[in-house]
């Protein structure tokens, strides 16, 4: 539906029209009395002439987007206001040589307060014009301005329709923001910032538990290359980056190539370091593409039987080449291993 709400004077009328422009309803509009019983919303408003100014101009261009740019600054000539005081729209009268416009302004505060009052009301203004203005545009002459005829409820009713087609001109250049709209906003604004404020919460938590998550997997990655690494390499006490040291050993390996092709250390390391060793250190180990020799220090015979037998479960064959005391409690040996899978 449609509001079209036609000011006198006194008072006033409103029309409420039907999506295809029928007339539903006409009733008398006072603001004491008129309570709409939901929000109104893209209402039409015509207010009386008398509460217009009116403006003829000619200019040298027939572009409406030429003349809006000159008008504020053409207006500062013609009116005794200052511009920004006032609403103002314009109508095209004629086209030849020169483009005659008849400029319509309205002071500012006072469309303010009248609009402030239909917002009160809970009516939202979409279009402020004047119908009476609107009946004479196709032949105006200024009389009309000066001496202006009252016209019947029929006529009125059909220059409503009309405007709700397409308005003549439109003076609503302000938006007005009641004490219930500004309530609303400051407290859409308050839910946002909230909001806003929870997600960046949410946000920081995820981005510590994902940080703390990826330390503790690298402090474990570290420990575990440090625990290979030292398993490996028990002689060496001042282990700083096991993979730099690591590497370190792959380098001096790679510059025995020629004694080594054939031969992965890596896979061989990988199998020692699965082999458990309680009371067994391992001090050398010799490899060749048969054989790997290994040589260590054991706290007793028996701590050199169990991992010769685990060595036995990884290589074919493993046998003790010597052994023999030559410090107390420490019993120094030397194993060889077949490098051959079971």
């Amino acid at each position: 539906m449609f509001y079209f709400f036609d000011l006198k004077e006194q008072n006033g009328r409103y029309y409420v029209f039907s999506k295809n422009l029928d007339l539903i309803k006409i009733d008398n509009f006072s603001f004491d009395t008129f309570e709409p019983k939901k929000e109104i919303y893209d209402a039409y408003l015509s207010i009386p002439i008398s509460w217009l100014d009116f403006r003829v101009l000619e200019v040298p261009f027939k572009e409406e987007k030429k003349i809006k740019e000159i008008l504020p600054f053409e207006l500062e000539g013609l009116i005794l206001s200052n511009s920004a005081e006032i609403t103002y729209d314009f109508v095209i009268l004629e086209k030849k040589e020169k483009t005659k416009i008849l400029i319509i302004y309205i002071k500012k505060d006072l469309l303010q307060k009248l609009l402030e009052k239909f917002d009160q009301k809970k009516i939202n203004i979409k279009v402020v014009t004047c119908i009476y203005l609107k009946k004479f545009l196709a032949d105006f002459r200024a009389e009309y301005l000066l001496e202006p005829n009252k016209l019947s409820e029929e006529e009125r009713i059909k220059l409503a329709k009309e405007e709700l087609i397409s308005p003549s001109f439109n003076l609503k250049k302000i938006e007005i923001i009641s004490p219930i709209k500004l309530k609303k906003q400051k407290k859409l604004l308050q839910w946002t910032i909230f909001l806003s404020i929870l997600i960046l919460f949410f946000w920081l938590i995820d981005f510590y538990f994902n940080w703390w998550t990826i330390k503790k997997q690298t402090e474990n990655i570290k420990n575990k290359m440090h625990h290979i690494y030292s398993t490996l390499f028990p002689e060496e006490k001042r282990i700083v980056s096991p993979l730099y040291q690591l590497q370190s050993h792959f380098k001096t390996l790679k510059e025995k190539e020629n004694i080594l092709v054939g031969i992965s250390p890596l896979d061989i390391l990988l199998k020692l370091s699965k082999v458990k060793r309680n009371g067994i250190i391992f001090r050398e180990i010799h490899m060749d593409k048969k054989r790997v020799i290994i040589k260590g220090i054991a706290n007793s015979l028996s701590n050199i039987d169990n991992v010769k037998k685990q060595l036995e479960q990884v290589w074919s064959q493993a046998k003790i080449l010597d052994s023999k005391v030559l410090e107390p409690k420490k019993i120094h040996f030397t194993i060889m291993v077949e490098d051959k899978k079971e």
